[in-house]
């Protein structure tokens, strides 16, 4: 009787050392395949041109505003405005601002009154870039309360013995 033949070598068999590495060169081509169809995939996409987000119309386009423009006549204009304000209350409270403006030019005031009876008044002005200079003054004497030490009190409650239930 006669021997069957041998199959034939498998893909990657090394003859005469009984090793069988397909599957090393089976992962070897798999893994070739796959970069080269991401290194496809990305050329298509950036070869495709600017992506739409929308089929509205074009894509919005940045264009910078010009370096220069004129300003506009208002701005230029000098400042001239007067405000005055105040409050008198039934409770109490005593307070009022004024400021007049022309151009660079600034003063104005503003008070409160205190809660220890005196009026506090500050007066300023700023004339362009010589800052803002204040004067503060009071108006009357500052009244505090008299010291009224806590009452004393008398001793405290006496308990009696205490009942146990049993």
């Amino acid at each position: 009787m006669s021997r069957p033949s041998p199959p034939p070598p498998a893909l990657g068999y090394i003859r005469g050392t009984g090793a069988d590495s397909s599957h090393l060169i089976t992962n070897f081509h798999t893994t070739k395949m796959k970069t080269v169809a991401v290194v496809l995939a990305v050329a298509a996409v950036v070869s495709s041109g600017p992506v739409r987000l929308s089929s509205y119309g074009p894509l919005p386009r940045y264009t910078p505003a010009p370096a220069y423009r004129p300003a506009d006549s208002y701005y230029n204009a000098p400042a001239v405005y007067s405000v005055d304000w105040g409050v008198s209350d039934a409770f109490g409270n005593y307070y009022g601002y004024s400021e007049d403006r022309e151009g660079h030019s600034t003063r104005g005031s503003y008070f409160v009154n205190l809660p220890d009876g005196r009026l506090q008044k500050v007066t300023y002005a700023v004339d362009g870039d010589s800052g803002f200079v204040a004067d503060v003054s009071y108006v009357g004497e500052a009244r505090y309360p008299t010291y009224r030490p806590a009452p004393a009190y008398g001793p405290g409650p006496v308990y009696g013995p205490i009942t146990t239930y049993g």
